[in-house]
């Protein structure tokens, strides 16, 4: 059995929008157990010099959430990998990372983004379990 969606916001929108130093999430609640859990993580700037760090978060009962043990995820960014649940962004048009989550730990799942400087960029998911 394989799961794909959107992440969303609390708003309920397939994206949110970080301003400045500002912070922001999507997230998804899985309803079942499934072995292996990727998560494509995109900021997207808008405008300014963007910045700031991502970090995949998880929750047991979808209102306190950790951030997601590396020994339960690996990092891909382009061609190298590490194990680690945040990767920080620079100041291109786009970002994208790869969460590949072992175990599927949580029930619910959350890409946090904390920008920097002074910047407005947009930040999306999508989950893929299987």
């Amino acid at each position: 059995t394989k799961a794909s969606k959107s992440m969303l916001s609390n708003y309920e929108l397939t994206s949110d929008t970080i301003t400045n130093s500002g912070s922001g999430y999507v997230s998804l609640e899985l309803e079942k157990y499934y072995l292996t859990v990727t998560i494509q993580a995109v900021v997207t700037k808008l405008s300014g010099t963007a910045g700031g760090t991502v970090t995949l978060q998880g929750s047991n009962d979808g209102t306190n959430y950790e951030t997601v043990p590396t020994s339960y995820v690996t990092k891909y960014l382009g061609l190298s990998s590490s194990a680690s649940s945040t990767f920080a962004t620079s100041n291109q048009t786009t970002n994208t990372c790869l969460f590949v989550i072992s175990g599927s730990p949580f029930e619910y799942y959350r890409v946090s983004y904390t920008g920097s400087g002074t910047m407005s960029a947009t930040m999306t998911a999508k989950l893929v379990a299987k």
